[in-house]
Protein backbone atom coordinates (compact mmCIF):
# COMPACT_ATOMS: atom_id res chain seq x y z
CA UNK A 1 0.00 0.00 0.00
CA UNK A 2 1.38 3.39 -0.98
CA UNK A 3 1.54 5.83 1.99
CA UNK A 4 -0.79 8.80 1.64
CA UNK A 5 -0.58 12.28 3.07
CA UNK A 6 -3.16 12.03 5.91
CA UNK A 7 -4.64 15.40 6.83
CA UNK A 8 -3.23 18.49 5.15
CA UNK A 9 0.08 19.05 6.89
CA UNK A 10 -0.28 16.42 9.61
CA UNK A 11 2.15 14.09 7.92
CA UNK A 12 4.71 16.88 8.03
CA UNK A 13 4.49 17.09 11.81
CA UNK A 14 5.73 13.55 12.40
CA UNK A 15 7.91 11.25 10.29
CA UNK A 16 6.34 8.05 9.02
CA UNK A 17 7.57 4.77 10.40
CA UNK A 18 9.46 2.45 8.08
CA UNK A 19 7.61 -0.76 8.94
CA UNK A 20 4.23 -1.57 7.44
CA UNK A 21 1.84 -3.14 9.94
CA UNK A 22 -1.28 -4.77 8.47
CA UNK A 23 -4.69 -4.12 9.97
CA UNK A 24 -5.79 -6.62 12.58
CA UNK A 25 -9.50 -7.06 13.28
CA UNK A 26 -10.51 -7.94 16.83
CA UNK A 27 -13.66 -8.23 18.88
CA UNK A 28 -14.39 -5.05 20.85
CA UNK A 29 -13.47 -4.96 24.52
CA UNK A 30 -16.86 -3.44 25.41
CA UNK A 31 -20.02 -4.64 23.73
CA UNK A 32 -23.25 -2.69 23.97
CA UNK A 33 -24.58 -2.70 20.41
CA UNK A 34 -28.09 -4.06 20.85
CA UNK A 35 -30.97 -4.15 18.40
CA UNK A 36 -30.63 -3.52 14.67
CA UNK A 37 -27.30 -1.80 15.12
CA UNK A 38 -24.27 -4.07 14.60
CA UNK A 39 -21.59 -4.06 17.27
CA UNK A 40 -18.63 -1.77 16.58
CA UNK A 41 -15.34 -3.57 15.94
CA UNK A 42 -11.75 -2.86 16.91
CA UNK A 43 -9.11 -3.23 14.21
CA UNK A 44 -5.55 -2.15 13.43
CA UNK A 45 -2.77 -1.76 16.02
CA UNK A 46 -1.71 0.94 18.44
CA UNK A 47 1.89 1.88 19.09
CA UNK A 48 3.29 2.12 22.63
CA UNK A 49 4.09 5.54 24.04
CA UNK A 50 7.57 6.46 25.27
CA UNK A 51 6.28 5.66 28.79
CA UNK A 52 5.19 2.16 27.76
CA UNK A 53 1.43 2.83 27.63
CA UNK A 54 -0.52 0.78 25.08
CA UNK A 55 -3.42 3.10 24.25
CA UNK A 56 -6.65 1.35 23.25
CA UNK A 57 -10.02 2.35 21.87
CA UNK A 58 -13.20 1.23 23.63
CA UNK A 59 -16.87 2.16 23.46
CA UNK A 60 -20.09 2.13 25.43
CA UNK A 61 -23.62 2.41 24.11
CA UNK A 62 -25.05 2.17 20.61
CA UNK A 63 -24.09 4.52 17.73
CA UNK A 64 -27.63 5.87 17.34
CA UNK A 65 -28.20 9.18 15.57
CA UNK A 66 -31.40 9.67 17.59
CA UNK A 67 -29.43 9.38 20.86
CA UNK A 68 -25.87 10.50 20.01
CA UNK A 69 -24.89 11.30 23.61
CA UNK A 70 -25.42 7.62 24.49
CA UNK A 71 -22.50 6.39 22.34
CA UNK A 72 -19.10 7.15 23.88
CA UNK A 73 -15.79 6.29 22.22
CA UNK A 74 -12.83 6.39 24.62
CA UNK A 75 -9.05 6.17 24.22
CA UNK A 76 -7.87 4.40 27.37
CA UNK A 77 -4.39 3.80 28.86
CA UNK A 78 -3.30 7.29 27.79
CA UNK A 79 -0.28 8.80 29.55
CA UNK A 80 -1.59 10.98 32.38
CA UNK A 81 -2.00 14.66 31.57
CA UNK A 82 -1.19 14.42 27.85
CA UNK A 83 -3.19 16.24 25.18
CA UNK A 84 -4.82 14.37 22.34
CA UNK A 85 -7.64 14.14 19.85
CA UNK A 86 -9.68 11.54 18.10
CA UNK A 87 -9.67 11.44 14.33
CA UNK A 88 -12.59 10.08 12.33
CA UNK A 89 -13.41 9.40 8.73
CA UNK A 90 -16.19 7.98 6.60
CA UNK A 91 -14.20 6.33 3.80
CA UNK A 92 -13.13 3.13 5.58
CA UNK A 93 -10.08 1.62 7.18
CA UNK A 94 -6.45 2.35 6.46
CA UNK A 95 -3.15 0.76 7.42
CA UNK A 96 -0.83 3.60 6.48
CA UNK A 97 2.44 4.02 8.42
CA UNK A 98 2.04 7.16 10.54
CA UNK A 99 3.68 8.68 13.62
CA UNK A 100 5.76 5.58 14.38
CA UNK A 101 2.52 3.59 14.29
CA UNK A 102 -0.37 3.03 11.91
CA UNK A 103 -3.02 5.43 10.67
CA UNK A 104 -6.14 3.27 10.92
CA UNK A 105 -8.62 5.75 9.40
CA UNK A 106 -8.70 6.32 5.65
CA UNK A 107 -8.45 10.01 4.64
CA UNK A 108 -10.01 12.45 4.45
CA UNK A 109 -9.71 12.74 8.22
CA UNK A 110 -11.62 15.00 10.57
CA UNK A 111 -10.28 16.00 13.99
CA UNK A 112 -12.39 16.35 17.09
CA UNK A 113 -11.54 18.98 19.73
CA UNK A 114 -8.25 18.68 21.63
CA UNK A 115 -8.62 17.39 25.20
CA UNK A 116 -6.34 16.71 28.15
CA UNK A 117 -6.31 13.04 29.18
CA UNK A 118 -6.17 13.81 32.92
CA UNK A 119 -5.94 10.68 35.07
CA UNK A 120 -3.67 9.27 37.74
CA UNK A 121 -0.71 6.91 37.50
CA UNK A 122 1.51 6.49 34.45
CA UNK A 123 -1.16 5.25 31.99
CA UNK A 124 -4.31 6.42 33.78
CA UNK A 125 -5.54 9.03 31.31
CA UNK A 126 -8.39 8.78 28.82
CA UNK A 127 -9.98 10.80 26.03
CA UNK A 128 -13.74 10.33 25.62
CA UNK A 129 -15.92 11.64 22.81
CA UNK A 130 -19.59 11.03 22.01
CA UNK A 131 -21.28 10.51 18.68
CA UNK A 132 -22.69 14.01 19.28
CA UNK A 133 -19.10 15.34 19.12
CA UNK A 134 -18.63 13.63 15.76
CA UNK A 135 -21.92 15.02 14.43
CA UNK A 136 -20.98 18.54 15.62
CA UNK A 137 -17.77 18.53 13.54
CA UNK A 138 -18.51 21.18 10.87
CA UNK A 139 -16.87 19.35 7.96
CA UNK A 140 -17.14 15.64 8.76
CA UNK A 141 -20.27 15.59 10.90
CA UNK A 142 -22.74 16.17 8.04
CA UNK A 143 -21.35 13.06 6.29
CA UNK A 144 -22.53 10.80 9.12
CA UNK A 145 -26.03 9.60 8.21
CA UNK A 146 -27.97 6.41 8.95
CA UNK A 147 -26.07 3.43 7.55
CA UNK A 148 -22.76 5.33 7.25
CA UNK A 149 -19.66 3.47 8.37
CA UNK A 150 -17.43 5.59 10.64
CA UNK A 151 -13.83 4.85 11.60
CA UNK A 152 -12.27 6.52 14.63
CA UNK A 153 -8.76 6.58 16.17
CA UNK A 154 -6.94 8.39 18.97
CA UNK A 155 -3.84 10.54 18.38
CA UNK A 156 -2.03 11.68 21.53
CA UNK A 157 0.97 13.92 22.22
CA UNK A 158 4.07 12.08 23.43
CA UNK A 159 6.77 14.75 23.85
CA UNK A 160 9.39 12.23 25.03
CA UNK A 161 9.05 10.21 21.79
CA UNK A 162 11.19 10.92 18.73
CA UNK A 163 8.02 11.49 16.67
CA UNK A 164 6.24 13.42 19.47
CA UNK A 165 2.95 11.50 19.19
CA UNK A 166 1.39 8.04 19.52
CA UNK A 167 -1.74 6.52 17.98
CA UNK A 168 -4.34 4.01 19.19
CA UNK A 169 -5.95 1.13 17.39
CA UNK A 170 -9.08 1.88 15.35
CA UNK A 171 -12.80 1.52 16.02
CA UNK A 172 -15.32 1.03 13.24
CA UNK A 173 -19.08 1.46 13.68
CA UNK A 174 -22.19 2.02 11.61
CA UNK A 175 -24.45 4.97 12.38
CA UNK A 176 -27.93 3.68 13.22
CA UNK A 177 -31.31 5.46 13.39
Amino acid sequence: MKPRNPVGGLALLTPLCLAFVPAIRAAPNTSSGAGPCPNPILYCTSNPTSGGCIQKMSFTGTPSLSSPLGFVVTCTNVETGKFGVQLFGTTGESATPFSNGVLCVNPPLYRLKIKNAGGMGSCGGSLAYTLADVLANPTGGPLVIVGQKVNQQGWVRDPASLVLTAVTDGLEYIACP
